[in-house]
């Protein structure tokens, strides 16, 4: 895979000291990659947000976050920014896209590794975060020998999804041609507005997946074989944990733990979407659940 090293610059996120990767890939690709790096570290992971987000869903910019949480534990983390999101803002609006991601930007991401020791690593994602990777992943685009496992949060693509379905979708078309792009600061979805590009590639992703054929979209799962580690929860009114159980079902692994947060299951809240990462709560019974998993993986 083609990659280019643009600039690199240095930032203090709290405690961590941290290298920006700003990084040219194939169709005008601009991505910016945030490591922390860490000194004889147990494994890379690499880590994905979901949409209208950014790195500081992983780490703020003070420093807390699974990111740093993780780092602390001996991970050394790389965080993406797609084409568009936080330190990756200048790439063009016409090539961010969820295609672009999978096809050419995460493979340019694992050559960076590569290029930096890390033969293979853990890909992590929230919500369509962790769709990409699995598609990615799936299509052949992430080389497997380079994944050393898979880690999602709340990502499917099939039970619910209103929002990204025929009739509804018609909205997402209609304002996204109209101004260009999908105003999700407006509406509260998230800090970062997506493109219109990124917005119609989710509703052709859920349409796919969901749809007449859907066994075209699912062929290739199979060739997931590494380990994965799945979450979903009770209060996510966004991505049902049901979905989130059928997105991995497909999937090759014979090391496959899926598990559902909630009250019910002896967890301390029924978190939503977003707070099933980014709470009080989570600090203390998800993240070390996502530690205990690696930590028994490279333990081995």
């Amino acid at each position: 895979m083609t990659m280019k090293i643009i600039k690199t610059n240095e930032k203090k996120l709290g405690k961590h000291a941290a290298t920006v990767y700003h990084l040219q890939s194939p169709r005008e690709g601009y991505l910016a990659v945030t490591h922390l790096p860490v000194e004889d570290a147990k494994g890379a992971i690499v880590m994905l947000p979901g949409m209208f987000s950014n790195r500081k869903f992983w780490i703020s910019d003070k420093g807390i976050g699974l990111a740093g949480f993780l780092a602390d534990a001996g991970y050394t983390c790389w965080i993406v920014d797609r084409r568009g999101m936080g330190d990756a803002a200048q790439a063009l609006r016409d090539q961010q896209t969820l295609f672009n991601a999978m096809e050419v930007d995460l493979p340019a991401v694992q050559t960076l590794l590569k290029q930096k020791g890390h033969d293979s690593a853990y890909y992590m994602g929230h919500s369509f975060g962790g769709v990409i990777n699995g598609i990615s992943i799936a299509n052949g685009y992430l080389k497997a020998d380079g994944v050393a496992g898979l880690i999602n949060f709340s990502s499917q693509l099939t039970v619910g999804k209103t929002f990204l379905n025929k009739p509804y979708s018609a909205l997402i078309y209609g304002i996204t041609g109209i101004i260009g792009y999908w105003p999700s600061r407006f509406f509260k979805m998230g800090p970062e507005n997506e493109s219109k590009h990124v917005m119609r590639d989710s509703c052709r992703l859920v349409e796919w997946a969901k749809g007449q054929d859907k066994a075209s979209f699912w062929r290739g799962f199979e060739q997931i074989t590494c380990p994965v580690l799945a979450f979903g929860s009770v209060g996510d009114s966004v991505d049902p944990p049901a979905g989130c159980e059928a997105f991995i079902a497909p999937m090759g692994s014979s090391n496959k733990q899926f598990t559902l947060l909630g009250k019910a299951y002896g967890h301390r809240k029924d978190y939503d979407h977003v707070g099933m990462l980014v709470s009080k709560e989570a600090q203390q019974e998800v993240w070390p659940m996502v530690l205990a998993w690696l930590d028994k993986l490279t333990e081995k």
